[in-house]
């Protein structure tokens, strides 16, 4: 029993030593654990450092730090919480993940256009959106996303896609100012009214040099300068009303400025014989008449001298008709008969030019503006100016002997060196009927253009046709020529940077004599003798057949003739080009191509479009295959636009 009792009290003895061992140890053996904020902020009971016995846990304090979401202290890349046993001494890092908000970019319309995960602190990136809808421009955010700190909606902002003019009066009143949006037109301003003084006019410069007439859009602010004329100095004769115009004939070697618009109230118009003064319309216009006439020289003007200038005038709301059996030279036009002078800024609107001449022989000259434009002796200039009306024009020479029709948007015939057409745009249709009977052997031709019917030695640049050019043909007996083109029908001038966009179409009625004529049509020009130069057509044509046929996207016949260059450069064509046969014709000569119909010496540096067609039909209009015409057709030296 004894000796039981020693062994169980040698036994609880050694677990009372071991027990005091382990707490000497524990109260012997520490370990520093030091602590990095790493940018936080100290949270409750923090403290920079602590002594912490080996094998016990922490109590961790919770750190924070703007942007940032805590997640945890960490030992390297090991996490340390409160149920960690501390071995060794240590420092613990605080570690962070940076907050992400969403950020949704909204258009116009209210539609999501971008949805992005940004950062805190960072910027979002602007998507694109249009620049302008509905006459609104894009004007920013609603919101600065530069620095981003929470979810954010930010809504495309626009505003009126405006500009401001400025109108400056200057000493004669208040200056005034207009929004105007981008791409459209200014509406031109009420007319400032101040006694004693005729308001002419608003400038881009103060030194009232460069007019603006809201003919052409702007595009930035800008400032507008009213400039008047004093009517005490008495160098223009102010007209006002419709009696005040009219006395024009009566000087009509004087100076003349329009006040305002001048209503001629349904009234038919006699023509001014006769004018070697300046006519200054002042960009208002002569409106509601009638030319009704069947002389042998019609217009507002009947001839414009060489010393003349007209220029700033509009004309609308007219009736324009002329018949006449004429056995000498006629000439038509809205503004004029006969120009030698300078016609500038001058504009024919919307209406019918209806001219029917019957049996007649001579030169005959049909224009929108001016019916001839210039000569050998005395140059006629028309600069700036357009025309808006639909010409029709029906000829029928009957039992005659020599006779021409020049026929064109523009003039109908323009002569002489120093004779030019420059800056102008034709918007009105031309259209021919054409009926063209000689005695014997005689010559009657017909020429339909969109700018000018006949260029003899001239010069057009920088012009325009924007219209559809057609002429019908009925042949009785002798020689006849037709020629159509979307510029000039013959050419024999020069013609500079200039271009059609509108359809070109010949076509054959009947021919009572085995297709006794001759007929060139082109896109451009139907006939070119002269020098053309950087210019193109867009328009296609369509011809039908004749006893010699020559039709081009371009041109019909760039023909050799003494004493003219023949010579077309750098210019291209992108329409097609149709032939339309009868089965039973007796056509000997057919040469058509997408660029040149024939082409006889110079054509350089020039192109068609690559898809430009041939088509060849029957007269129901079905098609045919090309072979028929390839055979005689030819595109010069042009080439396609791949080429």
């Amino acid at each position: 029993m004894k000796k039981f009792l020693g062994i169980a009290l040698m036994i609880l003895m050694l677990v009372f030593t071991l027990a005091s061992c382990d707490m000497v140890k524990g109260m012997i053996i520490k370990h520093e654990v030091t602590f990095s904020l790493d940018g936080g902020v100290a949270g409750e009971g923090y403290t920079e450092s602590v002594e912490i016995g080996d094998g016990k846990t922490l109590t961790l304090s919770t750190p924070t730090r703007e942007g940032y979401n805590f997640l945890g202290w960490y030992s390297g890349d090991t996490k340390v919480t409160e149920s960690t046993p501390i071995t060794s001494d240590m420092t613990l890092t605080a570690k962070w993940e940076i907050k992400t908000f969403k950020v949704s970019f909204l258009d116009y319309y209210g539609n999501t256009v971008s949805n992005q995960t940004v950062n805190y602190g960072e910027s979002a990136t602007a998507p694109t959106v249009d620049s302008v809808i509905e006459k609104q421009r894009f004007d920013g955010w609603s919101a600065d996303f530069s620095k981003v700190t929470e979810d954010m909606t930010v809504n495309a902002l626009y505003v009126d896609n405006t500009y401001t003019i400025t109108y400056n009066l200057g000493d004669k009143g208040e200056s005034f100012t207009e929004p105007c949006f981008y791409g459209e037109l200014p509406k031109i301003p009420e007319t400032p009214i101040i006694d004693g003084y005729v308001f002419t006019g608003w400038f881009f410069d103060e030194e009232l040099t460069e007019r603006y007439f809201f003919d052409y859009k702007l595009d930035r602010d800008i400032t507008l300068y009213a400039k008047f004329y004093d009517t005490t100095l008495g160098e223009y004769i102010v007209i006002s009303n419709l009696e005040q115009f009219k006395a024009i004939k009566d000087q009509p070697g004087a100076k003349y400025l329009l006040a305002c618009d001048i209503n001629c109230k349904g009234e038919k118009l006699t023509s001014i014989s006769s004018f070697s003064g300046e006519l200054d319309g002042n960009g208002y216009k002569i409106h509601n008449f009638i030319i009704s006439e069947t002389s042998q020289f019609v217009g507002i003007i009947n001839t414009i001298a060489s010393t003349a200038v007209v220029k700033n005038l509009y004309i609308s709301d007219y009736t324009y008709t002329v018949t006449s059996s004429y056995l000498s030279d006629t000439y038509y036009g809205v503004i004029a008969a006969v120009n030698f002078g300078l016609i500038e800024n001058c504009h024919v609107g919307e209406g019918e030019i209806d001219i029917t001449l019957s049996q007649f022989h001579g030169k005959h000259n049909i224009g929108g503006l001016v019916g001839a434009n210039g000569n050998p002796y005395y140059p006629g200039r028309i600069e700036n100016c357009t025309n808006h009306a639909t010409i029709n024009a029906n000829i029928t020479s009957r039992y005659g002997y020599f006779a021409l029709a020049s026929i064109g948007g523009i003039v109908g015939i323009m002569d002489g060196t120093n004779s030019q057409i420059i800056n102008c745009t034709n918007y009105g249709d031309v259209n021919a009927n054409t009926t063209l009977d000689a005695s014997g052997n005689y010559v009657q031709e017909a020429l339909i253009g969109g700018i000018c019917g006949w260029n003899q030695n001239a010069k057009i640049d920088n012009s325009a046709n924007l219209a559809e050019i057609s002429c019908t043909v009925e042949i009785y007996s002798g020689n006849k020529y037709v020629y159509v083109g979307g510029v000039v029908a013959y050419n024999r001038g020069n013609i500079n940077n200039s271009y059609s966009n509108g359809n070109v179409t010949q076509i054959e009625i009947s021919d009572y004599n085995n297709n006794s004529y001759r007929s060139f049509a082109g896109g451009f020009a139907g006939l070119n003798c002269g020098t053309v130069y950087n210019c193109y057509s867009t328009g296609n044509v369509s011809a039908t057949p004749s006893l010699e046929l020559y039709a081009g996207g371009f041109v019909g016949h760039n023909a050799q003739q003494s004493g003219y260059a023949s010579t077309i450069t750098k210019c291209f064509s992108t329409g097609n080009v149709e032939y339309i046969d009868d089965a039973e014709d007796s056509t000997s000569v057919i040469c058509i191509g997408q660029f040149a119909g024939k082409n006889d010496v110079n054509i350089r540096d020039c192109y068609y479009l690559d898809s430009a067609t041939l088509t060849y039909k029957n007269v129901a209009g079905e098609e045919e295959t090309s072979e028929a015409i390839e055979a005689t057709c030819t595109d010069g030296t042009a080439k396609t636009f791949d080429e």
